[in-house]
């Protein structure tokens, strides 16, 4: 299956890859609430918190969200930082759009994926969101 933006989809296996305007200083309502002071990143979400594998079936989580606007600034990309189940941690980079949006798609498969949890965490500008996401991985064998 080919996919339209492939070189946004990161394919996870057991092998790690080892991988605005300063001068506005009035932000909405919307972003006051969700803004703290460690934090540029406005939303933060994972499509799924729970991915139940068939064999031989592939299947995909999308990582998106925003940036405050008052706090994007251009050539900065988004990291998440995703610890795998066995510990091994790798870091993501995600383009941010000038718009603040940012988007990464992971593909799992069974016969490579790990099974258990994995946590993500992502830093803007070095800069800690406070809400790491997990997602569940299991594996269902029916005959």
């Amino acid at each position: 299956m080919k996919c339209a933006d492939s070189d946004k989809i990161t394919t996870l296996n057991s092998v790690d890859s080892h991988s605005d305007d300063p001068s506005n200083d009035t932000i909405s309502e919307n972003e006051a609430i969700n803004e703290d002071a460690n934090s540029a990143i406005e939303s933060f979400t994972i499509s799924h918190n729970m991915l139940d594998m068939k064999k031989a079936k592939i299947q995909y989580v999308t990582i998106s969200g925003n940036i405050i606007k008052s706090k994007y600034l251009q050539g900065h990309d988004l990291r998440v930082l995703m610890t795998k189940p066995d510990g091994i941690k790798d870091n993501l980079r995600m383009q941010v759009t000038s718009a603040g949006k940012f988007e990464i798609v992971l593909r799992f498969d069974f016969d490579h994926s790990m099974t258990g949890k994995y946590t993500f965490e992502p830093t803007y500008m070095e800069k800690y969101n406070s809400e790491t996401k997990e997602l569940l991985v299991a594996k269902s064998y029916s005959r």
